[in-house]
């Protein structure tokens, strides 16, 4: 067995199953934002309509921190999966000598790391945008909660 391709697989199949779920938690969300506003506009009871208003915000809420633990998590795994890759690269035993100059993983981490994109990395934009979602779901919240006490 080639521990090479095998790494290869391991990186492509984390990177995207990260970006799927990813995909996944913009539709999730779309679909809560998009209730929670056409809910809002109604002119239905207020009470009844607050209170799903509220259970929205709350389970968007509670629910933002595992999307960014999920994102976390992923770019985690490929990583530590591209970090091993590298090692098999650097590794005259594993990999061979006449390919000595084409390490396309090695290089693709180098040029990672000569961007400089520091917070703007996939890392970071995967973890913090779903927390960014939390802090929308907080102002929802709060627009429920003021419409449940003023009761329009």
């Amino acid at each position: 067995m080639d521990p090479y391709a095998a790494l290869v697989q391991l990186i492509t199949h984390s990177d995207s199953v990260t970006w799927n779920r990813f995909y996944n938690f913009l539709v999730a969300n779309s679909v809560l934002v998009l209730a929670w506003t056409a809910i809002f506009a109604t002119n239905s009871s207020p009470a009844m309509s607050s209170m799903v208003l509220i259970t929205i915000s709350i389970f968007g809420l509670l629910t933002s921190p595992f999307w960014a633990i999920l994102g976390w998590r992923g770019k985690k795994f490929q990583n530590a999966f591209e970090a091993l890759a590298e090692k098999v690269e650097n590794d005259a035993k594993l990999w061979p000598k006449q390919s000595v100059k084409y390490k396309p993983l090695t290089e693709s981490q180098n040029i990672r790391k000569s961007l400089g994109w520091g917070l703007g990395g996939t890392f970071y934009f995967l973890t913090f945008f779903p927390l960014a979602f939390g802090i929308i779901y907080i102002v929802l919240l709060i627009a429920s909660l003021s419409r449940l006490c003023n009761g329009a």
